[in-house]
């Protein structure tokens, strides 16, 4: 009932009105087993154990949900825990945003998030398909598997294939053609680009790149 000019205050006053309290160990250290793993714990686990710079964990412990989303994926990958981070991080956490949801609301679960990273690894679909796949597993609420055979996603790397492409762009860029070999280097991302538009986003940008630059030496 006193009235205080300011928080600091009450640092100087003892209540009176309140009894000592005393806390047997037993019971202290009986609640203190009983409680779940505290942020702060388990992000210098995931520093400490799946070797994520301290950002990362920072971003992956923030809420629960999504940090066993994360434990869940990297366990089931058994990869470089690191690159699950980063397609949480990217894709994941934007479209929890996106949506307004939280993570155990997503259709996708961390399952489907490795399975689509395994095909990335495998060459079976490039990284821009991949992110894209994440929106459709959401939205279509099917496998990441099914929706690749279903739309024909999966990556071309028949060199042949992708080099009649290449041959297409250049030729129908005599001007960019030019520019490139007159030493302005930066529009190899432009052909890149045109190639991968004409494919669909379905070539190895990898094999792209290369054949792009044999065609123009």
């Amino acid at each position: 009932m006193r009235s205080k000019e300011t928080e600091a205050d009450y640092r100087y006053f003892r209540e009176p009105d309140l009894l000592a309290l005393r806390i047997e160990d037993a019971w202290k250290n009986e609640v203190l087993s009983s409680l779940p793993e505290l942020p702060l714990a388990r992000r210098q686990r995931f520093i400490d154990k799946h070797h994520l710079p301290p950002y990362d964990a920072d971003i992956l412990t923030t809420d629960k949900e999504v940090s066993d989303f994360y434990e869940t994926a990297a366990r089931e990958y058994q990869g470089d825990s690191k690159k699950v981070s980063n397609w949480i991080m990217n894709e994941i956490l934007r479209i929890l945003k996106d949506r307004t949801i939280h993570a155990d609301e997503l259709y996708l679960r961390p399952s489907d998030l490795v399975e689509i990273i395994s095909l990335v690894d495998k060459g079976v679909i490039n990284t821009s398909t991949g992110k894209a796949l994440i929106e459709k597993v959401e939205d279509r609420h099917m496998k990441p598997a099914e929706i690749v055979r279903s739309e024909n996603l999966a990556q071309v790397s028949d060199e042949g294939a992708i080099q009649s492409a290449c041959e297409g762009v250049l030729k129908s860029s005599p001007d960019e053609v030019a520019s490139y070999k007159a030493g302005k280097l930066t529009l190899m991302g432009w052909f890149v680009g045109q190639v991968m538009k004409n494919t669909h986003g379905k070539a190895d940008p990898s094999i792209v790149k290369s054949l792009l630059e044999s065609l123009l030496k």
